[in-house]
């Protein structure tokens, strides 16, 4: 009998042990989780795009002060060599080249770049010579 309470109470004390470990890897997990938030919208091909045209925006905070916008595409093959331009909410934010048939702009506050203000409703355009070829909302 002292035998089996023996294992009772060390299996017991595994379980307290165990059970305290996982809440504070869980309030660890949920007090920097509230502070970030990453948004990822798919952007549309227009008629203006060429076939197999596909992108992304994304729109992070990780704290106050501290956000991140950035847009990338493939499937650009015919345009390389051209400028793409990036519009929110009808706002030039950057341009970049593209090449081997692909684009990205990113802008990050803690580099000192300005990142667009971004909310549910925000449009987001990648445009090349003055055409929309993706488009999406926030």
């Amino acid at each position: 009998m002292f035998r089996n309470f023996s294992r009772i109470a060390v299996l017991s004390l595994a379980c307290l042990v165990m059970s305290d470990g996982i809440s504070l890897a869980a309030k660890g997990a949920g007090a920097g989780s509230a502070a970030r938030q990453k948004t990822i919208v798919r952007l549309s091909r227009t008629a203006a795009a060429p076939t197999g045209a596909s992108g992304k925006a994304v729109y992070e905070t990780r704290s106050v002060g501290r956000e991140k916008f950035g847009t990338e595409a493939q499937g650009l093959t015919p345009l390389n060599g051209m400028a793409a331009s990036v519009y929110v909410n009808g706002v030039l934010v950057g341009s970049r080249q593209i090449a081997l048939g692909r684009f990205n702009l990113e802008l990050e506050s803690e580099r000192g770049q300005s990142v667009p203000v971004v909310s549910s409703g925000t449009r987001v355009e990648i445009q090349v010579g003055g055409a929309v070829i993706l488009a999406g909302e926030f």
